[in-house]
């Protein structure tokens, strides 16, 4: 073997040999074959993202159908609980955001009672959400004196 031969993977290129059929030839034989095995492997690579990626979307939707069957099973079983839960969050919102113009019109004398016996009603173990309505209700119907109010204000 000449002293200026470059050893490749499967044969041996002689930089001296320049002939098509020679080293070149055979250069471009082993540059065909490594681009042959790099789209074989890229095809390969591709198709198990795919299948990975298949399995995750699987488990996404396995996971979407068990919430929506408890969830389901939650409201058939215990409505009373759900809805429970629902005015909790509804009112910690309203809770949390601030008066409006509106709001300060219609009930604004009346907010930070309401909004007291609101969070105290909360936070009391057994303070249900129904009486917790009918003491809001109660206030608004109370004029600032404690009177009804009337039906047309």
């Amino acid at each position: 073997m000449p002293d200026h031969a470059v050893v490749g993977r499967s044969a041996v290129y002689d930089e001296s040999d320049t002939t098509p059929a020679g080293g070149l030839g055979q250069l471009e034989g082993e540059v065909r074959q490594g681009m042959k095995r790099l789209g074989q492997v890229a095809e390969a690579t591709a198709g198990q993202a795919r299948h990975k990626f298949e399995e995750h979307e699987q488990t996404a939707r396995d996971q979407a159908q068990h919430a929506r069957q408890l969830a389901d099973r939650a409201l058939s079983e215990q409505p009373l609980v759900l809805g429970a839960v629902a005015l909790g969050a509804g009112l910690a919102v309203g809770l949390s955001l601030p008066a409006t113009d509106s709001e300060n019109k219609l009930v604004g004398q009346y907010r930070g009672r309401l909004v007291a016996d609101a969070k105290r009603r909360v936070g009391e173990p057994g303070g249900d959400a129904e009486q917790a309505g009918d003491a809001a209700a109660s206030a608004v119907r109370q004029g600032p004196s404690g009177d009804t109010a009337s039906a047309a204000e």
